[in-house]
């Protein structure tokens, strides 16, 4: 019981978190994209704000390089279209690496950020379904209202053209 309590008061000068060090492995960073009924406005790049992730963690999800872990991107969503399981306001964060992204890393029934449309291109947080034979992609909304978008690949287009990230893990609200 006491060395219980003398590793919770060592663990509270630590700090809650294992936060990633100044000149160190950078945590993810939250960037001023924002997901608007599904549609992700990219107009301002610049960082806001970084979310603290605990290292072990991290390793814990195969991110246990510093620039995997600087690649990782926060994203806050905006829209209904996939709620309940990811509420408007709510942050996610995706990983963009190619790695993610190819054909044989999609992993239907997950949630990824895509690309779709032509004439007016949009980008959303949605479901995914990969049909390698019929070279299309089916997204999918948590919410009913909103009907399954098929995406037909271009001719000769890669897949990661489309998927621009895997969404893992969600910050949700409590209050």
């Amino acid at each position: 019981q006491m060395q219980h309590h003398a590793r919770r008061r060592r663990a509270a000068r630590r700090g809650p978190v294992d936060f990633h060090a100044p000149g160190g492995a950078a945590g993810p960073q939250a960037h001023r994209a924002e997901v608007r009924r599904g549609i992700l406005d990219t107009d301002f790049p610049a960082v806001l704000d970084s979310y603290p992730f605990k290292r072990r963690w991290l390793a814990s999800k195969g991110y246990k390089s510093p620039e995997r872990v600087k690649d990782l991107h926060l994203i806050k969503i905006r829209g209904d279209s996939m709620s309940p399981r990811i509420d408007d306001g709510e942050i996610v964060l995706v990983d963009p690496h190619l790695s993610m992204r190819l054909p044989e890393s999609i992993q239907n029934g997950r949630i990824y950020i895509i690309r779709w449309g032509t004439i007016e291109p949009g980008i959303s947080a949605k479901y995914i379904h990969y049909d390698p034979n019929e070279g299309m992609l089916i997204a999918k909304s948590e919410n009913d209202l909103y009907l399954p978008k098929r995406i037909q690949l271009r001719e000769g287009a890669q897949i990661s053209e489309y998927v621009l990230g895997k969404v893992i893990w969600i910050g949700k609200e409590s209050i």
